[in-house]
């Protein structure tokens, strides 16, 4: 990337980078599955995709009409779909790109075709790799009977946003991302993080990592996809949700920091595990004046050395106790999990566990009470 534009993207700070991503990310997600007057609304679910075809197919129309080159495999429940899209990375800073706008189109592709086929799927996943970065990848997953939800309106549009798990793998570790500000955030980061690495690489370097010779292409691995699960799906994807509904919470986000909330699903039990900072008291401004005398006028020094001793005579505020987080933090945690897991009516697990690790406080919440509220609530206590 040139140096040019790099310093361009840099000084302009990072909202116009976030919301270039987040425009991307809204985009991507409203454009495979809603759009509007599209062949969604046409008569519902009709068999153009046969099981037997159905990647072939997929790889030609994708190549007809839009010129991409895919790789399509099918795996148990799952479709995954890996495109290379040159400028991926570096189109990220910018706005209204050509490249996204290819990504919806395939992303809008995966909707109808596995709308239209007899093939029997759960999910599909789409793999955005840029080949000068490929330390990185964009990765996709939609549930797809939310998709038919979305159709016959039984979910609204908002709802339908938040159902799509969006990821990024970096070097071969992958992280859900939120789609909140503080989610766009990180997602910049990396995607910075990426371009300065590789840019800092000499371009002969960075050429051979890329195209390699014949020997090195075949030492590499061919791409595979995953078989998703609709448990670890929903375990991830709560990941987002949780984070979101924290940093929403009127109390919670005036005491405490959300730093980090991780889903696993393990032996038939939801693990949750939290890391909340409290926030630091702030000392005011009329304490950490300097000291005033007589000198300075006798009327700022009287009301200094008062407002001085009433602050002593109140008791200082007390750090967030374990206990709070465990009544103030660990409740809505557990509130919106068991929301999540009723919105998709998941019933084939044994207990949500609920860690925070600064505090060490737990909840563990069995699978009967789970699909009970006003038992749930005898639990948890009221949000």
């Amino acid at each position: 990337m040139p140096k040019k534009q790099v310093q361009r993207a840099e000084a302009g700070t990072s909202t116009s980078s976030l919301l270039s991503l987040g425009l991307l990310v809204g985009l991507l997600i409203g454009v495979g599955g809603c759009r509007k007057g599209s062949a969604l609304k046409a008569s519902p679910f009709k068999v153009t995709y046969l099981k037997g075809e159905l990647t072939t197919k997929l790889a030609r129309v994708a190549k007809a009409d839009y010129g991409l080159d895919i790789q399509a495999q099918v795996v148990g429940r799952t479709l995954g779909v890996s495109v290379p899209l040159d400028g991926l990375v570096e189109r990220a800073l910018e706005r209204n790109s050509k490249t996204f706008n290819k990504l919806g189109d395939l992303l809008f592709l995966l909707t109808r075709a596995t709308l239209s086929t007899d093939a029997p799927l759960e999910f599909f996943v789409l793999t955005a790799k840029d080949p000068k970065y490929p330390d990185l990848e964009l990765i996709f997953t939609r549930y797809i009977p939310d998709v038919k939800l979305l159709y016959f309106e039984d979910i609204s549009r908002g709802e339908f946003f938040h159902r799509m798990l969006v990821e990024v793998k970096v070097n071969g570790e992958r992280s859900p991302i939120d789609l909140s500000e503080a989610g766009l955030l990180k997602l910049y980061a990396l995607v910075s993080s990426v371009m300065t690495r590789t840019d800092m690489e000499s371009p002969s370097v960075v050429s051979d990592s890329l195209t390699g010779n014949k020997a090195e292409r075949q030492l590499r691995p061919p791409w595979r996809t995953e078989e998703v699960r609709l448990p670890q799906f929903i375990a991830q994807l709560a990941t987002g949700h949780i984070k979101r509904a924290l940093e929403e919470h009127r109390h919670i986000r005036k005491t405490f920091t959300v730093e980090h909330v991780e889903g696993t699903f393990r032996e038939g039990i939801f693990q949750l595990t939290l890391k909340v900072q409290p926030k630091l008291v702030i000392t005011p401004q009329w304490d950490r004046a300097p000291s005033l005398g007589p000198q300075d006028g006798l009327l700022p020094w009287l009301v200094q050395v008062a407002a001085r001793a009433i602050r002593r005579l109140l008791p200082p505020p007390p750090p967030p106790a374990p206990q709070t987080i465990e009544q103030d933090v660990l409740p809505p945690t557990a509130e919106e999990m068991t929301r999540l897991i009723r919105r998709y009516r998941f019933r084939d697990f044994q207990a949500i566990h609920i860690h925070e690790q600064n505090s060490g406080r737990s909840l563990i919440i069995p699978f009967h009470d789970v699909l009970k509220p006003k038992r749930l609530l005898g639990i948890i206590g009221r949000w």
